[in-house]
């Protein structure tokens, strides 16, 4: 399960629509249609039922999308953790000999600053 069709699946259960889904998603209709079939696969379930007049969601996506929307979240919750800069505050204590220090540990400490 790809977390971009889930969030492809939550724009189509939430706009009703696999072409609305396409244009708020910037990719083609053909490429949600894909995503949504991939899903549907895996996870051996019909989603959405198609015909003439539009698409019908079906029970499993009433059941499905609080979840996916949480999935979806959560992986873009982690991803912003990941490109967030972290810089851990506390007491470093290191033990060095006098001549070393006043040797050559100024220009250690520049270096990690």
């Amino acid at each position: 399960m790809r977390i971009r069709n889930l969030n492809t699946f939550i724009q189509v259960a939430t706009l009703g629509s696999f072409h609305a889904a396409a244009i708020e998603l910037n990719v083609s209709q053909p490429v949600v249609s894909a995503r949504i079939a991939a899903l549907e696969e895996g996870e051996e379930v019909i989603l959405f039922k198609r015909d003439q007049s539009g698409i019908r969601i079906t029970a499993h996506v009433t059941q499905l999308q609080p979840y996916a929307e949480k999935i979806v979240a959560i992986s873009t919750e982690m991803k912003v953790q990941l490109r967030t800069n972290v810089h851990k505050k506390g007491i470093l204590r290191i033990g060095i000999a006098d001549t070393l220090a006043y040797l050559w540990f100024d220009v250690l400490l520049q270096k990690w600053r």
